[in-house]
């Protein structure tokens, strides 16, 4: 019989961090790898089996449903950075010498990199600010200046207040409804004037027509509320102490500000997660406080103009991270004084004022802007090498090159072809006219596929009288247009980035280039003769082409081929639409006894705005229904609105009646906008009534003729003698909404500035996948797209077609199908909800009156008094939707786990004592458990009981060391609390022969007794 029996004997060891050497010696920095002392010794022998009986994994917020695991680590070795401009003020000029907003006296633009390592738990992303034209904030470029400021009247007698009122009721009448000409700033020789349109992309311009240029009108840039990215001027001087150059500061600029040295405005915006493991919503909520972070407020104060006079605070300034002022043109810092003292670079303070206008400009194709500027300075200059005699007949040159004066070198050649790469975004470019482009309207010679262009000058050196310079702005009349005009030449894509020899116009060099011999050397040739040749409004104004007197190359000014700028303004003036009220900030003093009686108007603020906000004012993360993090409302939104003077009558039973707007700050897209009177720029001039504006003519019958005289003026219908044989019509006056001539019908308006996400210049295609972009859901081909063009390049309006295929992340408003039926609008505003294509309503047979002409339409006929000619008054409808930003989202879901499990490691299958290394060495101890991530509640992850494992060799301990880490062997990001409870198993033999020994002893014993 077997007197022994084997038992299991178990001892449970607790090793928690917090009460581990290091967490009580005050080293609480790492959780994951601790020693605790287990205050006795140990022995454990061969044939002992350990194993974890219990891990509790403290991870705060583990236990969140749809929790993002964030560890709070770098994921790259490869340091990045991110190019930023760095804008450095200097000085503060005195409160009495104040003229503008920002009271710098000189900036300087200085780049620098922002250098970091890639990580799971940050964003880096250079951003760009853009305006929009949308009719407000802005006016476009070239212009000299703003019409003149208003000449102030102070009368000596009561009775002269009401001469004054008037008088002011008329600068504002000019102001707002006057037209824009060129006495008030406008260049001269606008684009288009006279059938002239070799100078300009029509794809950038709109037909604008006014009294001051004749039945010709010309055409200006479209405002259509496309994007215009900020760039910033080198340098603003208002106090030569700050600039080394002084002396020589307007001398060197050049008098044009096209010509100044631009930069692109960039910042970085940096956007930070805790580690650990939060709920999307919160992610999302943290890095929407971050983007609209508010900055310190900037009181704004002026001395006013009592006796004595005092300081006042006008205004406040508040911002963000992403949204906040530029210095911008305000209605006295461009006067016509400080354009004449800039032209003859004077060293005045409005010279000053005016070049400072300009710090900050924006520009519709930035891209191309720079690249253009990277080949070619203004100083350098490039001719056409060969002598070009025009066509006879005034066709095109057919069978010549242009040979340039640029050595063909590699150097030059690559310069070039980033030219014509970024052209290849946009195809706009290449659309107009047969006279630029050859062929026909439908089949030009010069296409988008088979072209590019650079610039070249109307005139020969000694006949453009601009100096020697590519490219006039038309600020002084030369007796005609200035403006360089593009030249397009054969372009091969499939070579664009081959050098050949460029001895086979087959096989041009990048695509654009063969070589000439000149003396020793070799040069570039253009071969515009492969696409139909040199078009004939090269030779328009000046004939032949002499070699090398023709500069061409790339063009710096604001009216040249294919870029438009535009510069911000503040969209104040002097007077507001009705002269009712102004922008007056009035004495402390005014109405003490010595000055009561005076006509004191006060400091009049609007000529001394010069700040205008940019950026998004409502930018944000959002975690969507469908599971996916998004970015949103990166643009500062088109609000529903309402006219300058909502709420003078708020009687809904009376004829004038105005209330406020309940809707007017919803978020709106506008088609056909409608300009509210309030934001003054001269690019919208003349503004019409914000009434709706009031047309002549016939409401029923008919006229027969096109023309008929009347002898009565036009304002009263009444007097109008109008025989049966010009036909029986009834006349009268109807109100309309007219669209203004500047904004581009249709033309979607729904942001007014925003700013302009770059991704993929934060992060790199090896690190995208771990970081905390990757994490949120953004892939690298998501930003980084392969193809760039027309659907998704800087212009182009986000819509869900190329929302995941953006290099430039930037929103706009979200226009769906489903709205389009909202858009047909009869004569008063009422949506008719049908599925017809909306189209503008016409009034027929309104007509215009012509003033002092003497004939009729066919000269033979002398007539007086009026033309009364037949017409049609266009009425586009006005179409106003509510909307919601449209959201760029991550393409793929985030990745709310980024390791499975934990490994627990320990010494205890190394002998203890026995271990060398540790969190400062390189050796990590051998696994024991794992521990799967599928269990966590609350703050921690549980596991029970692991596989067993087997002592070999008999050893002692005192102390065991714990290692939590990742499934890559690095220490886990965890916090202090964790704890594994170790079971050591060992097998023990009961010895049964001392117990049986005890029985037998109290065993009664037997009687012998019978």
């Amino acid at each position: 019989m077997n007197q022994e029996t084997e038992y299991t004997d178990i001892e449970m060891l607790e090793c928690n961090s917090r009460s581990s050497v290091q967490y009580l010696g005050g080293d609480k920095s790492i959780s994951s790898h601790y020693t605790n002392r287990l205050g006795r010794n140990i022995k454990l022998n061969r044939g002992d089996k350990v194993s974890v009986s219990y891990s509790f994994i403290n991870e705060r917020g583990c236990g969140i449903p749809d929790a993002i695991e964030i560890n709070g680590i770098q994921t790259g070795d490869e340091e990045l950075s991110i190019p930023y401009t760095d804008v450095e003020n200097f000085g503060i000029q005195p409160d009495n010498a104040r003229e503008k907003t920002d009271t710098t006296e000189y900036s300087r633009v200085t780049l620098k990199d922002y250098k970091f390592f890639p990580r799971d738990d940050e964003i880096n992303v250079p951003i760009n600010y853009y305006c929009n034209t949308n009719g407000e904030g802005y006016y476009f470029l070239p212009r000299r200046y703003l019409p003149e400021q208003p000449r102030m009247l102070y009368p000596t007698a009561d009775d002269e207040k009401d001469k004054v009122l008037e008088f002011q009721k008329n600068i504002a009448y000019q102001l707002w409804t006057g037209d824009d000409s060129i006495a008030n700033g406008r260049c001269y020789y606008e684009r288009g004037k006279g059938g002239d349109e070799y100078s300009m992309c029509l794809a950038d311009m709109i037909f604008f027509y006014d009294t001051t240029e004749g039945k010709d009108g010309y055409f200006k840039p479209r405002t259509d509320g496309g994007k215009f990215a900020i760039l910033v001027k080198d340098k603003m001087v208002q106090n030569f102490q700050y600039n080394a150059e002084s002396t020589t500061f307007w001398t060197h600029l050049k008098t044009d500000p096209a010509l100044q040295k631009y930069h692109l405005y960039q910042e970085v915006l940096n956007l930070k997660l805790p580690k650990g493991y939060n709920s999307p919503e919160n992610i999302a909520d943290r890095l929407t406080e971050q983007i609209q972070e508010e900055r310190p407020l900037v009181e704004l104060d002026i001395e006013d103009n009592g006796e004595p006079a005092r300081a006042q605070i006008y205004s406040r300034l508040y911002s963000t991270k992403t949204y906040k002022p530029f210095n911008c043109a305000g209605f006295l810092t461009n006067q016509k004084k400080g354009f004449d003292d800039f032209m003859a670079s004077s060293n005045t303070l409005q010279a000053q004022n005016y070049d400072g206008s300009y710090q900050y400009i924006g520009c519709n194709r930035p891209d191309l802007f720079f690249v253009g500027r990277e080949f070619q300075s203004y100083t350098e200059h490039h001719f056409v090498n060969n002598a070009i005699t025009k066509d006879p007949h005034g066709g095109p040159v057919l069978d010549t090159a242009i040979n340039t004066s640029l050595l063909y070198t590699k150097d030059n050649l690559i310069k070039l072809s980033n030219i014509f790469k970024i052209q290849g975004l946009y195809p706009e470019l290449f659309v107009g006219t047969p006279a630029v482009f050859g062929g026909t309207i439908d089949h030009p010679d010069a296409t988008f596929e088979n072209s590019r262009f650079l610039h070249i000058n109307r005139y020969k050196e000694t006949a453009g009288n601009i100096g020697n310079d590519l490219g006039y702005d038309n600020y002084e009349d030369k007796g005609s247009n200035r403006a360089s005009m593009p030249f397009f030449f054969k372009y091969d894509k499939s070579n664009e980035d081959k050098f050949t020899s460029g001895d086979d116009f087959n096989d041009l060099s990048y695509g654009f280039a063969t070589r000439y011999k000149n003396g020793d050397d070799y040069y570039i040739a253009l071969r515009p003769d492969l696409i139909g040749g040199i078009q004939n409004y090269i030779f328009e104004f000046d004939g032949n082409i002499t070699a090398g007197t023709r500069q061409i190359g790339w063009d710096w000014h604001f009216n040249a081929y294919g870029i438009v700028c535009c510069q911000l303004y503040s969209g104040y003036t002097d007077y507001m639409y009705d002269d009712e009220e102004g922008f007056i900030l009035a004495s402390k003093t005014f109405n003490t006894t010595d000055n009561q009686n005076r006509y004191q108007r006060g400091v009049n603020l609007a000529p001394l705005v010069t700040q205008t906000y940019l950026g998004c004012n409502n930018g944000a993360v959002i975690y969507n229904e469908d599971g996916h993090f998004a970015f949103t409302q990166l643009h500062t939104a088109e609000n529903v609105g309402q006219q300058y003077n909502a709420g003078d009558d708020n009687n809904p039973s009376s004829a004038t009646y105005n209330p406020i707007v309940s809707s007017a700050g919803a978020n709106a897209y506008k088609i056909n906008k409608q300009l509210n009177f309030w934001s003054w720029t001269p690019e919208m001039k003349p503004y019409g009534s914000p009434s709706g504006v009031e047309a002549l003519g016939v409401v029923s019958g008919g006229l027969k003729t096109s023309e008929i005289w009347v002898d009565a003026p036009l304002t009263d219908p009444a007097w109008m003698t109008i025989t049966e044989t010009d036909g029986i019509p009834n006349f009268g006056k109807i109100k309309y909404d007219k669209l203004n001539n500047a904004i581009v019908p249709y033309s979607i308006i729904d942001s007014q500035t925003g700013i302009i996400l770059n991704l993929n210049q934060g992060i790199t295609e090896d690190t995208i996948n771990d970081s905390l972009l990757g994490i949120l859901g953004f892939s690298w081909e998501q930003i980084n797209p392969d193809v760039i063009d027309s659907s998704n390049n800087y212009m182009a309006r986000i819509s869900t077609k190329n929302q995941n295929k953006l290099r430039y992340i930037t929103t706009n408003s979200e226009i769906v199908s489903t709205e389009t039926k909202d858009f047909v609008v009869n004569r008063y505003g009422a949506v008719q909800y049908t599925t017809q294509i909306t189209i503008p309503i016409g009034y027929e047979g309104w007509v215009n009156g012509i003033v002092g002409n003497k004939t009729d339409s066919s000269g033979d006929r002398e007539k007086t008094g009026q033309a009364f000619r037949g017409s049609a008054y266009t009425q586009f409808p006005v179409i106003v939707q509510q909307t919601n930003s449209i959201n760029i989202s991550g393409e793929l879901l985030p990745r709310r786990m980024i390791n499975p499990y934990y490994c627990i490691r320990s010494d205890l299958l190394l002998g203890g004592n026995n271990f060398i290394g540790g969190r400062d060495g390189n050796s990590i101890l051998p696994i024991i458990d794992v521990v799967n991530k599928e269990n966590g509640d609350g703050d921690y992850y549980f596991s029970g009981d692991s596989r067993e494992i087997t002592i070999t060799n008999d050893m002692n301990i005192s102390e065991i060391t714990t290692q939590i880490t990742n499934p890559d062997g690095k220490f886990s990001k965890i916090d202090n609390g964790s704890c594994v409870i170790y079971k050591i198993q060992r097998s023990k033999i009961l010895d049964n022969t001392i117990i049986e020994q005890i029985l037998q002893a109290n065993q009664p014993k037997k009687s012998n007794k019978k």
